[in-house]
C-alpha cells in the first residue's frame, strides 16, 4: 500500500507540475509559523533558483513591485493572521523587468479548524494587462477623435447658421426689389 501510495504521490506531483508549466502559474504554501514551501512552477515563474533562494513572505513581497507591495502585504496577512481569503493582481520585478501576476490565496486550518496558514496560487497575467493596455490606449484614442468631431460639427453648424445670416440679409433686399419691379413693370413679371 505504501508503495502504490508513493507511486500515486509521484504521479499527481508530476501532472501538478505540468499543469502550472502550462498554465505559467505557481503555487506556495505559508505557514504561521514563518514555514514555507514553493512549488517549482513558482521558481519557474519567479526566474529564480530553489537553491539560491529559500521560500518566505518576506522573500515573495521583496519581488513585488513598490507600488503594489502594501496592497499583497494586506492581503498575505489578512490570510494568515484573520484567516481572510483573497485575491490580487499584482506586479513583480525580476532582474529588471516587470511581470503581471494574479495571487490568489486561501486560508489552511487544522482538524480542529485552527488557523495554520495560507496557500495559494499565482498566475502570469503578464500578456492580459499589456493586451488591456492597448484596448484602452485605442478606446482613448477614439474618444479623443469622437471629441474632435463633436467639435468640428459644432464648428459646421456654426458656420452654416453665420453662412445663412450673411445670405439672407441680401437676399431679402433682392425678393423685395424684385417684388416692387414685378408690380411696376407687369410686361416684365415673367423675367422678375
Amino acid at each position: 500500500e505504501r508503495v502504490l501510495a508513493q507511486e500515486t504521490l509521484a504521479a499527481s506531483e508530476h501532472w501538478v507540475r505540468r499543469s502550472e508549466a502550462l498554465a505559467g502559474s505557481g503555487s506556495f504554501v505559508f505557514a504561521k509559523d514563518g514555514s514555507a514551501q514553493w512549488s517549482a512552477g513558482m521558481y519557474r515563474l519567479l526566474d529564480l533558483s530553489p537553491v539560491d533562494t529559500a521560500p518566505s513572505v518576506d522573500g515573495y513581497l521583496s519581488l513585488v513591485d513598490a507600488d503594489d507591495r502594501a496592497g499583497v502585504e494586506a492581503l498575505l496577512d489578512a490570510a494568515l493572521q484573520e484567516g481572510t481569503p483573497g485575491e490580487i493582481d499584482h506586479r513583480v520585478v525580476i532582474d529588471g523587468r516587470g511581470l503581471w501576476l494574479f495571487l490568489a490565496v486561501e486560508t489552511l486550518r487544522d482538524d480542529a479548524g485552527a488557523l495554520v496558514g495560507a496557500r495559494g496560487v499565482c498566475l502570469d497575467i503578464t500578456a492580459r494587462k499589456q493586451a488591456e493596455d492597448v484596448v484602452r490606449e485605442a478606446l482613448e484614442r477614439e474618444q479623443r477623435a469622437n471629441d474632435e468631431l463633436r467639435e468640428l460639427d459644432s464648428l459646421k453648424d456654426e458656420f452654416l447658421a453665420t453662412v445663412s445670416h450673411e445670405l439672407r440679409t441680401p437676399l431679402t433686399a433682392i425678393v423685395g426689389f424684385s417684388a416692387l419691379l414685378g408690380k411696376k413693370a407687369p410686361e416684365l413679371s415673367e423675367m422678375v
